[in-house]
């Protein structure tokens, strides 16, 4: 099984907000907004994900991809960055 996922909100992806400015925030939140109905994971959603299929409420999935991405794969084809 393999977990596909979408914006997840990580240590890594704090650091990076905290060395942008006001206009860059806006960017990143607006482009997040805009190619996923729900606001970005939590780095909990994944690790919740992980422990479903390692658990015996999992057994029966086998050779799966498990989209976890906030609505990303619904709706990023509506994307456009110049909006």
């Amino acid at each position: 099984n393999t977990i596909c996922p979408g914006v997840v909100m990580s240590d890594v992806m704090y650091d990076d907000l905290k060395k942008m400015d006001e206009r860059q925030k806006l960017e990143f939140e607006r482009a997040v907004n805009h190619c996923q109905p729900l606001p970005p994971g939590q780095m909990g959603d994944i690790a919740n994900t992980t422990l479903f299929l390692a658990s015996d409420m999992g057994a029966y999935i086998t050779g799966q991809y498990l989209l976890v991405d906030g609505g990303t794969s619904i709706k990023a084809h509506d994307f456009h960055p110049a909006l």
